[in-house]
């Protein structure tokens, strides 16, 4: 069973030039050293279009981290990226996913109860019954 590394946008992005990258840097490492699975919610937070006016150059350099992370990763460890906004992401990082999901909002939230449920379980199993 692989190990999911949730991505607290908060933990991870600084005002300090270069921490953001290097906190990815850190996440990325443990998951390919650990064989996991990288979950990103709100990625278009860090994966903007590279040309997009209001960046300060910052935002930039973490999206050209991100490319030469995915690039390292191993095969065997996934990155799941949620976000609502695709079309502000960077085209190369988009290249680097092989499935994308359209979810309705009735089908995200029956997904969610779902990815919930088995969590739970997985973190808290039943005792083993024998009959």
């Amino acid at each position: 069973m692989k190990m999911i590394i949730v991505v607290h946008l908060s933990a991870i992005v600084s005002s300090k030039l270069g921490e953001t990258s290097k906190n990815l840097a850190k996440i990325f490492r443990k998951a390919a050293q650990e064989d996991c699975i990288i979950f990103i919610d709100e990625f278009d937070s860090l994966g903007k279009v590279r040309d997009y006016s209001q960046d300060h150059g910052e935002m930039k350099r973490v999206v050209k981290t991100i490319l030469q992370l995915f690039d390292y990763l191993p095969q065997s460890s996934m990155v799941i990226a949620a976000t609502n906004q695709k079309e502000m992401l960077d085209e190369a990082l988009l290249r680097r996913f092989d499935l994308f999901l359209l979810l309705n909002l009735l089908l995200f939230l029956l997904l969610n109860f779902l990815l919930i449920l088995l969590l739970s379980l997985l973190l808290n199993p039943p005792p083993n019954r024998t009959i």
